[in-house]
């Protein structure tokens, strides 16, 4: 005698199993990926704290004398060489190279 019929599931059907198998691996890249990107950004927290570099940035001056400019339909920024010297005095202090 056999027992009762077992009806199958649709998750459990040929028909849906590839979609299932599509969202398990895409489901399975998305956590890849996210892991990935969570290990980097706690690595380089990491490093930065623990390098002992003074990492806070000075502020930046304020440039009393720039002005916006266009000249021959380009845009683009004016200002007085004081500020010029300011503004390269910040950025060495900062350590950028232009």
């Amino acid at each position: 005698m056999r027992g009762p019929e077992c009806k199958c599931s649709c998750a459990s059907s040929p028909r849906w199993s590839p979609f299932w198998k599509r969202a398990g691996h895409g489901l399975i890249a998305a956590a890849r990926t996210l892991l990935a990107v969570s290990a980097l950004v706690i690595l380089c927290g990491c490093c930065a704290a623990g390098s002992g570099a003074n990492l806070t940035i000075p502020p930046p001056p304020v440039l009393t004398s720039l002005r916006p400019l266009t000249l021959d339909g380009t845009e683009g920024a004016w200002m007085d060489w004081r500020d010029a010297g300011t503004l390269d005095a910040w950025l060495e202090s900062v350590g950028a190279t232009p």
